[in-house]
């Protein structure tokens, strides 16, 4: 989760112009590796499922983004087995009832850290 008052004052304080969404995605792509890094071996990899932000466009241009920034990385590519790509708009999470039920939970969660 990206804090956006921060990102907006660290990118106007230092001219950068870094995507909370792609942000996100790459955060998540790099916690995804280390929390599974010892199942995640060889050609094993994990396709990261996300909701359509406001248009199919906008979703794949972020997660171009994450991958490029995931290309910089000093390690050389830490996130190289993890996948993000767009739900099908017949997946997205107004008709998934169990991915309404995360984002409530999640939405929960929050308000208590």
């Amino acid at each position: 989760m990206t804090r956006l008052d921060d990102l907006t004052r660290f990118n106007r304080e230092r001219s950068r112009n870094i995507s909370h969404y792609a942000l996100n995605i790459y955060t998540c792509m790099f916690n995804i590796k280390q929390i599974f890094r010892k199942e995640l071996t060889g050609d094993d990899f994990v396709q990261m499922c996300l909701d359509i932000s406001s248009d199919d466009q906008g979703t794949n241009q972020a997660i171009k983004l994450a991958n490029l920034y995931a290309s910089t990385h000093p390690w050389h590519g830490p996130v190289e087995n993890i996948a993000p790509q767009p739900m099908p708009k017949e997946g997205m999470a107004r008709h998934t009832p169990a991915l309404q039920v995360a984002d409530f939970v999640v939405a929960e969660m929050r308000k208590y850290t």
